[in-house]
């Protein structure tokens, strides 16, 4: 019956997890795909002189840059959380029987 749910756990864990890569890695390449549009749009709304800064400090190459960054750290990051919490859904018998002979032993005095 432990493997049963120690099964399940680790289907609902990797389920939850794979769901946070999908959902985020998709937002973040929307947003990295749209920050042309976003820079363009702020620079119209500010004006010129302003669109003259957005321009020197390259805001649209440093944005797609920062967000492909992201994306490329959230998959390992991700793995590792995966890697931590199946570590913990495995430990859980094991620990759960542990705090039983504890209070088993503590109770019977």
């Amino acid at each position: 019956m432990r493997i049963f749910f120690t099964g399940a756990g680790l289907g609902v864990w990797t389920l939850l997890i794979y769901g946070i890569y999908w959902l985020s890695d998709g937002i973040i390449g929307l947003g990295a795909s749209s920050t042309g549009s976003l820079v363009e749009t702020g620079r119209q709304i500010a004006g010129d002189k302003a669109g003259r800064y957005l321009d020197t400090l390259n805001v649209e190459n440093a944005a797609q840059k920062g967000l492909t960054l992201l994306q490329d750290i959230l998959g390992p990051l991700l793995a590792i959380l995966w890697l931590l919490g199946a570590g913990i859904i495995f430990a859980i018998p094991w620990l759960a029987a542990c705090l039983v002979r504890y209070f088993r032993a503590h109770t019977s005095k």
